[in-house]
């Protein structure tokens, strides 16, 4: 008797065992193998954060956050980085160094909870995962992740999952009864995750 495994169209074994490896990346914190693994868009949307660590003053950052699609995501990224490189200029470290210690500093660790259950092949080039979030034994949060073909190789939206991120955190405040657009409630979504605590002195310098 055939397997499903068997029967599973070859782009999805491949769709399956890119996330298998991006998984491995993050959780041994592979950066060489975790940055050939993330698409443009995912590079884009980091250097966008990079430079808002870097540069954006405190009216600028506020007026983003009010206008932006998924606040608490930009918030986490770029309050975290500030926090990790506080005293650093931002500016000088190269993109590579720069996801190197987001890596490092478990900013990407929630993916490693992260399961695909089905693949769609939407077009030659673009792969759409239906995914589970395990939040904790009895609930998980569905969304979606999606795949850019690269010659012969997947690459791996990350800005795809932020819909989905962005409720979780958004869900989880509810549930804590903590304020959605407060810095609790990074800071308590941070904690439960085993990240590391956002500093609210720095978070404004620029």
């Amino acid at each position: 008797m055939m397997t499903s495994c068997s029967r599973m169209d070859p782009k999805e074994k491949k769709v399956r065992a890119t996330f298998k490896l991006f998984k491995n990346a993050v959780a041994k914190q592979l950066d060489k193998r975790f940055l050939e693994l993330i698409d443009d868009e995912t590079k884009g949307y980091f250097k966008r954060v990079k430079e808002a660590a870097a540069s954006a003053d405190r009216p600028t950052l506020e007026k983003h956050f009010k206008d932006t699609a998924y606040p608490q995501i930009d918030q986490l990224y770029i309050f975290s980085t500030r926090t990790l490189f506080r005293g650093q200029n931002i500016k000088e470290l190269s993109f590579e160094d720069f996801m190197k210690q987001l890596l490092r500093h478990g900013l990407f660790r929630e993916i490693s909870k992260v399961e695909i259950v089905e693949v769609n092949l939407k077009q030659n080039e673009i792969a759409m995962a239906d995914i589970v979030t395990k939040l904790n034994p009895k609930y998980s949060l569905g969304g979606r992740l999606l795949f850019i073909k690269d010659g012969d190789e997947w690459k791996i939206d990350m800005t795809s999952r932020h819909r989905q991120e962005n409720n979780r955190i958004k869900a989880f405040c509810r549930y804590k009864s903590v304020d959605v657009d407060s810095m609790d409630c990074l800071n308590e979504f941070n904690k439960e995750s085993g990240g590391f605590e956002i500093d609210e002195s720095v978070i404004w310098d620029k």
